[in-house]
């Protein structure tokens, strides 16, 4: 039983009412959690921006107006039925972005100056591995939210009220690091040794456009199925991340590598195969047209000796692919009549095969002969 409950059956023992003020101060005390939870927030993060999904098995949030793909748990949390468990860590800046996590987006010259190690080269940018956020890509997450901590609650249950670390550094001051503040929608300078929250982020690169197929052909009122089409990253290394949705006459949807359920949204990456569907029109020789999008994002890390450090961002890349389905007559089915000879044809057969035997009776003569 919980304490809420427990409360409310002590004051109520043997049906009798409680005070009006306790029964409010109560009801107030057990509605707060749920409260927090309530709490809304609008384009562009309202919960039709998201598409929710996984991503390598980790429970996560395709944002369709910055292309970038989130854990909807902070780390150290677990996700199970819709909520994030457990207690989220709390790390010093270097911790998360070298000396434990490697979770740098970027490296960058002169990175020592910031305690990184010299020696830490990669790009996870480009490699579509998860990574720290950069300050403008968290707050991006926080924009048109009503109450802490300032992000979608369906979309990130259970977000920890308190500031996250960026994976940028502050360009005037090499101690510190930008983060970004869950209980505001600004960035709030770091010492680098402080300890705090981090939420991850995968994506960097866009996906390479995808052809428009030919209009594929069916019988009115039937699916029309078209060739899967696999997604590529723009680099063409690495991996790209991000989603893609369908619209469209002719009820469109696609499938994923071939299994599962047909859908109109999902997270993706590249490397993934899409086979699109949709229903012909009604009319013999009308047409229906969807399209389908693929919204990912350019990131821009953090530039020598970080210099723009908390101004690195991702601008969304959109690709789009239109498929057509035409309806043909169906194919002419049931029993077919045999040919058949006229009352002419059938004489001059028979004609022709009296000749014909008695041309081979002559013969049979002349060789007795």
């Amino acid at each position: 039983m919980g304490l809420c409950q427990q409360l409310f059956k002590k004051e109520h023992k043997e049906g009798i009412p409680v005070a009006l003020k306790n029964t409010l101060g109560l009801l107030a005390l057990c509605a707060a959690p749920l409260l927090a939870q309530a709490q809304s927030c609008t384009s562009p993060n309202a919960n039709g921006d998201y598409i929710l999904g996984e991503a390598q098995g980790e429970a996560s949030a395709m944002h369709w107006s910055t292309g970038l793909v989130w854990k909807r748990c902070s780390e150290g949390q677990a996700f199970s039925n819709g909520q994030c468990t457990g207690t989220a860590l709390q790390k010093g800046w270097n911790a998360w972005a070298d000396t434990e996590r490697q979770l740098l987006p970027q490296s960058f010259a002169g990175q020592n100056s910031w305690g990184i190690n010299a020696s830490l080269s990669q790009n996870l940018l480009v490699s579509g591995a998860w990574r720290m956020a950069y300050l403008v890509e968290s707050l991006g997450v926080a924009y048109n939210c009503s109450s802490a901590p300032f992000v979608n609650p369906t979309v990130f249950p259970d977000a920890p009220s308190s500031v996250v670390w960026s994976g940028s550094p502050v360009s005037w001051s090499q101690s510190g690091a930008w983060r970004a503040s869950l209980s505001g929608t600004a960035g709030v300078y770091g010492t680098r040794s402080d300890s705090y929250h981090v939420r991850l982020v995968r994506a960097g690169q866009p996906f390479a456009g995808v052809p428009s197929p030919p209009a594929q052909t069916a019988a009115p009122n039937m699916l029309a199925t078209f060739p899967a089409v696999t997604l590529a990253p723009s680099s063409g290394a690495g991996q790209a991340w991000g989603g893609a949705r369908i619209s469209g006459l002719g009820n469109p949807e696609f499938q994923l590598n071939g299994a599962g359920g047909w859908m109109t949204e999902a997270i993706v990456k590249s490397g993934d195969q899409i086979t699109v569907r949709l229903t012909a029109p009604a009319t013999v020789g009308s047409s229906y047209s969807a399209t389908l999008t693929l919204r990912s994002g350019q990131t821009t890390g953090t530039s020598a000796n970080g210099v723009n450090g908390g101004s690195e961002s991702t601008v969304p890349q959109t690709t789009t692919a239109s498929f057509t389905a035409k309806a043909l007559p169906p194919a002419p089915g049931g029993a077919r009549a045999i040919p058949t000879l006229g009352e002419w044809g059938v004489l001059l057969l028979s004609l022709l095969v009296g000749l014909m035997g008695r041309r081979k009776l002559r013969a049979k003569a002349a060789a007795v002969a």
